[in-house]
């Protein structure tokens, strides 16, 4: 498959604020090198700045784009379609990083003095940031005229009903077909409540066979304010799915995924309804199209499109590296045994971080986390799943290691 890959800088806000430095590397189509939509989205916090050591082994792991290529490496040879933003932090006081817009409260070194979900910085900025980087490629890109940067299933053929998609009031996506936009509503509808129909594929919202499946409806539209007319609708659970989101914590970079997770556990969840209702019209088929978008549109769409949490030797000089609240991870657990998706924590590290006798408020915070994650995943049966794994485990502590980590990364 053909990538595009470079650095991206752009601000979350146009008029004001400092400029972020994303790394990314793009799955394209062959045909007409536009963005295609992933399988996953895999984004990657870096952390405080390592300079002028020598080491070629920390300078070449310390290359953002080197760190995104090493990503798709790894979920290429698992059979992933992976798009892959490595971010760092816009602001840096010398060395240390400072994810201020992504925490609310941090001091002068970035250091986080509290999580608090009020607002929702880490998925509302974190939304915000990569749809720039998308808008900015599509700038940059050769021969553009600004049209999408999706693909999308179906016919975007010339519309013959009074229905039409869009995916934002920016994008410059024709019309819809009715076809096209009973499939996506269908498509949706069967995501969340297929099991309900005897579908096998999806129960609980998760895809339990790789064969597809194709199911017919029948489906009425309005033509003219009140003729009705009967049209057979196909749709191949083929197409039936949703691009996940990985979220990395590299050393600092762990504080963005601690407040990601506080802010999950304050996102309300919606149980699926059983019945295609006229509500889902009336919402003008947008969040059909979720489903066919290169990144989630909307901090609720992100928070619940992650399914992997890797926190990769994450480390502070205080404390705060990892998430110690019982009550979040209490509500996490709770949104899940009421329906909403399971995902997976690994906690990766190294004697660097986990050694360091130091700084051993680390490895209390990790046994911390790592013991209320195992409560949760019993309480959900599972839907919460949590490793722990230590590289070069018989190695003497040093920088090397804490780098070499990114590399060596079993993301299984």
């Amino acid at each position: 498959m053909e990538r595009w890959a470079g650095l991206l800088r752009v601000k979350i806000n146009p008029h004001s604020g400092p400029l972020f430095t994303v790394a990314a590397s793009l799955s394209l189509s062959p045909s007409s090198k536009s963005l295609t939509v992933p399988t996953t989205n895999a984004i990657f916090f870096t952390g405080d700045k390592v300079e002028g050591t020598g080491n070629s082994v920390i300078e070449r792991l310390s290359n953002n784009r080197n760190i995104a290529e090493i990503l798709v490496s790894k979920y290429s040879r698992l059979g992933v379609s992976v798009n892959a933003w490595v971010v760092e932090a816009s602001v840096f006081n010398g060395p240390f990083a400072v994810y201020k817009e992504f925490i609310p409260c941090v001091n002068s070194w970035g250091e986080p003095k509290c999580y608090d979900h009020l607002a929702f910085p880490a998925s509302s900025s974190t939304v915000s940031l990569l749809s720039k980087c998308l808008e900015e490629r599509e700038r940059e890109r050769p021969g553009t005229n600004k049209e999408s940067a999706l693909e999308l299933a179906g016919n975007t053929g010339p519309a013959h009903s009074l229905l039409s998609c869009s995916l934002s009031p920016k994008a410059d996506i024709r019309p819809l077909s009715f076809e096209t936009c009973c499939n996506s509503l269908l498509e949706k509808f069967l995501r969340k409540s297929g099991a309900a129909f005897g579908i096998p594929e999806y129960v609980d919202g998760r895809r339990k066979c790789d064969a597809p499946q194709v199911y017919q409806f029948s489906v009425k539209k309005v033509i003219n304010g009140g003729d009705r007319e009967a049209s057979e609708v196909r749709v191949s659970t083929s197409f039936l799915h949703q691009a996940k989101t990985v979220v990395f914590g590299f050393s600092k970079g762990g504080t963005v995924l601690n407040q990601l997770l506080t802010e999950l556990a304050h996102t309300k969840f919606l149980p699926p309804s059983n019945l295609l209702t006229k509500d889902m019209l009336r919402e003008n088929c947008s969040e059909a199209w979720e489903e066919s978008q290169v990144l989630p549109s909307s901090k609720e769409s992100l928070l619940n499109s992650i399914s992997e949490i890797h926190y990769v030797d994450v480390g502070l000089n205080s404390a705060g590296a990892y998430l110690t609240d019982n009550s979040v991870i209490e509500k996490v657990a709770d949104r899940v045994m009421h329906g909403a998706g399971g995902f997976r924590v690994a906690l990766h590290g190294t004697p660097r971080q986990w050694g360091d006798s130091r700084r051993s408020w680390i490895t209390n915070e990790k046994e911390r986390l790592l013991q209320l994650l195992e409560v949760a995943a019993q309480k959900t049966a599972g839907r919460i799943q949590v490793c722990e794994r230590l590289y070069f485990g018989n190695n003497l502590p040093n920088l090397q290691m804490h780098f070499e980590i990114i590399e060596n990364l079993d993301v299984s």
